[in-house]
């Protein structure tokens, strides 16, 4: 019974982790370095902009800090993305449901856990 509390209190730990990685505050201005690090390069497959080697993305590279000198915020940058590019630029899931899945099994396995260090250590 001694590990409820901490496996507790690591579970919340786990969901507001979960919850939160949603992305970059949508009103902050970014850096042009920040954008091309977390968007997929719709030019090389699996690559961010930032790491695809292609001329194509450093015209993109260089159109983001265009964006980014007018005073784009990461919501108005990201919605210019998408409208340029499909929403696969983002690179980031559409439902909340793929962050809660880690969540979950995570929060099982050390319930699961718990339960056979407690079975193995005796009463």
């Amino acid at each position: 019974m001694k590990w409820i509390l901490p496996l507790a209190i690591l579970t919340g730990f786990v969901f507001v982790i979960a919850l939160s990685a949603k992305g970059p505050n949508p009103d902050a201005r970014p850096t042009a370095e920040d954008v091309a690090g977390r968007t997929m390069s719709p030019f090389c497959p699996g690559l961010t902009v930032d790491e695809c080697p292609s001329s194509q993305s450093a015209d993109l590279r260089n159109r983001i800090a265009v964006e980014i000198d007018r005073g784009a915020t990461n919501e108005q940058i990201d919605k210019w993305l998408v409208e340029n590019y499909g929403t696969a630029v983002l690179g980031r899931p559409k439902s909340n449901i793929v962050w809660m899945v880690p969540a979950a099994v995570t929060t099982i396995a050390m319930i699961a856990l718990g339960l056979g260090i407690r079975k193995w250590s005796g009463p």
